[in-house]
């Protein structure tokens, strides 16, 4: 040995015990996984008395070594400096499995050197594979400045203390991922609670809207069976409660099975297009009198094309009542029309009995008061002023004019029409 190499460590059993129970005791201290990788180095480094130390583990692959963590190699962050394949020491004992050494990196042969070993000017090294449970699941490096050659004995105790950081890693790998699954069932629980608790609102608004809604809605399913509607739908159609509507067949709503078959046949289209259906339809009532709806439907699905097999959505309305009043107004505006027309009728038929008025009494003027003409001529005038009379009737009746407000005297009436 000359004297710029490096002496070697002894260890006695004692020693390599209390090593490896400070070692351990120290890697167990270790709250996360990467203060566990630097522990591993600085511990390796402080025992073995090197200048460098690197952990490298194996990729989620198994092909590749990546580092994970340096002491005094590079300042750069260790998950970005991934080995090539077949390239430096630690691939070497990678490869074979065992310890592998290096005396003197200028004179090696047996793999590339890599840049950043030459850079930092290493020149002996120790690569010791990291085994748990059989498998090497990484290799842990030690490189010294100086030329050395690693003994036997500490090729043991490297072996034994990267082996102890192999199962740390291991243990606290699987703590992590089982944190780690923990986490994310927490935050799942967290999401489904969540999702149940939108649902549950999301349901709750459906159901007040469904109450709440004037009209009746029904959903029909598996070939028109009526399987829920709301009681707007059990008012309309006079029964009790929704409940005794609920699986029905909407045929049983129909007048006739035939009216049933001509409904379907002519809306079936509609609905298998995913479009809407309006149509004002006779349906029956639960006493068998038939009652004037005006539906509204589609598909529940609203794709294109729908999904038949999750049924159908029809509003109802019960629009009897509506044609009633539509019916009454129309026949209001009839008889306004008509009240119009004899209204004008009435006025132009008074001016031509102003004509006739007035040559009658120009006619008795120009007679004698006892000519036999004159009985003639004021029964003439008496009907023109029962004509007169009626016209003014017909008038009031289009409210063109108002009210006259008089005495009647029933004995003038008797006499007239000479009633007996």
């Amino acid at each position: 040995m000359t004297s710029e190499d490096i002496e070697n460590t002894e260890f006695t059993v004692t020693s390599v015990l209390a090593l490896i129970e400070q070692f351990t005791a120290k890697l167990a201290s270790a709250t996360d996984l990467e203060t566990l990788y630097g522990c591993c180095v600085s511990l390796a480094k402080e025992t073995f008395q090197l200048d460098h130390s690197a952990l490298f583990l194996l990729d989620d692959q198994g092909k590749r070594l990546v580092a994970k963590a340096t002491d005094g190699l590079s300042t750069e962050a260790p998950e970005s400096d991934i080995l090539p394949e077949s390239e430096g020491l630690p691939d070497l004992a990678l490869r074979t499995g065992r310890i592998e050494t290096v005396e003197n990196f200028f004179i090696e042969s047996r793999f590339e050197v890599t840049p950043i070993i030459s850079g930092h000017e290493v020149c002996s090294a120790i690569a010791v594979p990291m085994v748990v449970s059989s498998a090497v699941c990484g290799v842990l490096v030690g490189y010294t400045l100086k030329k050395r050659r690693f003994s036997t004995e500490e090729k043991q105790v490297y072996q034994l203390l990267a082996n102890q950081a192999a199962a740390a890693i291991t243990r606290s790998s699987k703590t992590a991922s089982l944190h780690s699954i923990e986490k994310k069932g927490g935050e799942k629980r967290g999401r489904l609670e969540e999702e149940k608790s939108k649902s549950s609102e999301l349901t709750d608004e459906f159901e007040s809207i469904f109450s709440a809604i004037t009209s009746g809605v029904m959903l029909l399913k598996d070939g028109r069976d009526l399987v829920r509607c709301n009681e707007k739908m059990a008012e309309i159609f006079g029964y009790d409660s929704a409940e005794e509507l609920c699986n029905m067949k909407f045929s049983e709503l129909h007048l006739s099975d035939e009216d049933y078959r001509e409904f379907g046949r002519k809306n079936y289209g509609t609905l298998v297009a995913g479009k809407v259906v309006h149509t004002d339809y006779t349906l029956m009532k639960k006493d068998g009198t038939p009652v004037l709806c005006r539906l509204s439907g589609r598909a529940v699905d609203q794709s294109s094309p729908p999904d038949l097999k999750k049924g159908f959505v029809w509003l109802i309305d019960d629009i009897t009542m509506q044609r009633a009043m539509e019916s009454e107004v129309l026949q209001a505006r009839k008889l306004e029309s008509i009240g119009i027309m004899a209204g004008g009728i009435g006025h132009d038929f008074n001016n031509i009995l102003s004509a006739i008025l007035g040559n009658l009494e120009l006619a008795r003027r120009m007679l004698e008061p006892e000519h036999q003409v004159q009985e003639l001529l004021s029964s003439a005038v008496e009907a023109s002023n029962r004509a007169k009379d009626l016209t003014g009737k017909l008038l009031l009746f289009t409210r063109r004019e108002g009210r006259s407000i008089g005495n009647i005297y029933l004995q003038e009436i008797f006499i007239e029409y000479k009633f007996k």
